[in-house]
């Protein structure tokens, strides 16, 4: 998973990758990515180190290009 910082207890952020601010989020009902990365094999290694965490519920990719 990308180098991501916490926000808050639930929140973490990352910018460390090219055209993407990714950030995952904890919710009761498992975790929701924000922006998943443009290159495949980025955002899979992103959602095998989140599977590690919880269940993932969602992807919403926010970009204007998406």
């Amino acid at each position: 998973m990308p180098d991501v910082k916490r926000v808050t207890s639930d929140v973490w952020a990352g910018s460390d990758t090219r055209g993407c601010s990714f950030g995952p989020v904890i919710t009761g009902d498992g975790i929701v990515i924000i922006d998943s990365h443009h290159k495949s094999a980025t955002a899979m290694r992103q959602k095998s180190g989140i599977a590690k965490r919880g269940p993932l519920r969602y992807i919403i990719n926010a970009g204007s290009d998406n």
